[in-house]
């Protein structure tokens, strides 16, 4: 039994081959963006983002292949889509269709989308998708040969059954994806709200008993709350560790993970005493092992 999956922006389904080879951009013209246009647009999303990606990878699942490969894949006629899966090698692999790059109309959508697919891969949502839908084929199979099923009702059995074990933590893994996606474009400097309007040209299935997708409005709702997450600290204390930083050395980008008027306060830097300079600070503050703190206290 093979079972492959890809994790996608508007849907979940079978791998293509177009992850696994080289496609570049159609020569083509669009009525809203000419070909080298959108070339250049989507080129410098890819350069702004992906070390950004990457680098939050590294932090957040050092045991995962961290170096992306964004390929387009340049087939004619293919609904607008962008999709997360692995190459032939294992390589993490982000595939936008042509349509797509057209329809984004913004480097902001554009970068939302990409953060939204590599944060499938961070998060390990292929692997955990595939599994699921190993899981649900080996049980659809299992009670229909209880059921005393043929061949063919076997088969039956496992393939609803996979397609139920993919569905039912999709929603809640494209709603994750979301919100690290979100990080991922504030991170590399666009502004994932305005990205967000691309959810309000995307499909949304009638019926969302089979949905592997969540609605329009919570995906939306997801990039705000993590927006305002990310604005609404003022102040970080760094104790024992180096202002958080996305990237080093690419020229007119913020490298900052936190919003600019956020300040910064350093107890300890590394390699100090870190737990001396927290004991020193609570001294001095008069607090004790027994202090009540009032987490809805102003600053």
């Amino acid at each position: 039994m093979c079972l492959s999956v890809f994790y996608s922006f508007g849907g979940l389904g079978a791998f293509t081959a177009a992850a696994q080879g080289t496609t570049t951009l159609a020569t083509t013209t669009s009525a809203h963006l000419n070909a080298k246009a959108a070339a250049r647009r989507f080129v410098d999303v890819v350069e702004r983002l992906k070390p950004v990606a990457e680098q939050i990878c590294h932090a957040r699942a050092p045991q995962r292949a961290c170096e992306l490969r964004i390929v387009v894949d340049s087939r004619p006629n293919q609904p607008p889509n962008a999709y997360q899966t692995v190459d032939a090698q294992g390589r993490p692999t982000i595939v936008f269709t042509l349509s797509l790059i057209y329809l984004a109309r913004n480097s902001n959508e554009l970068a939302l989308v990409m953060g939204h697919e590599a944060a499938h891969h961070i998060a390990g949502h292929y692997g955990k998708s595939r599994d699921n839908a190993f899981a649900g084929a080996v049980l659809g199979s299992v009670l229909a040969g209880l059921a005393g099923g043929d061949a063919a009702a076997m088969k039956t059995a496992m393939d609803r059954g996979a397609t139920h074990g993919v569905q039912r933590h999709a929603i809640g893994f494209e709603l994750e994806a979301d919100a690290l996606g979100t990080r991922i474009a504030f991170a590399a400097g666009f502004d994932p709200k305005i990205g967000a309007r691309i959810f309000t040209r995307i499909s949304e299935p009638r019926d969302q008993s089979s949905a592997t997708h969540p609605r329009k409005r919570l995906r939306i709702q997801a990039v705000r709350q993590t927006l305002a997450a990310l604005e609404r600290y003022r102040t970080v204390v760094l104790v024992g560790a180096e202002i958080p930083v996305a990237f080093f050395a690419y020229p007119g980008l913020p490298s900052l993970l936190l919003p600019e008027e956020c300040r910064e306060v350093t107890i300890a830097r590394p390699g100090q005493d870190c737990a001396g300079a927290l004991d020193a600070l609570a001294e001095a503050l008069g607090a004790g092992p027994d202090t009540q703190i009032d987490p809805q206290a102003p600053d």
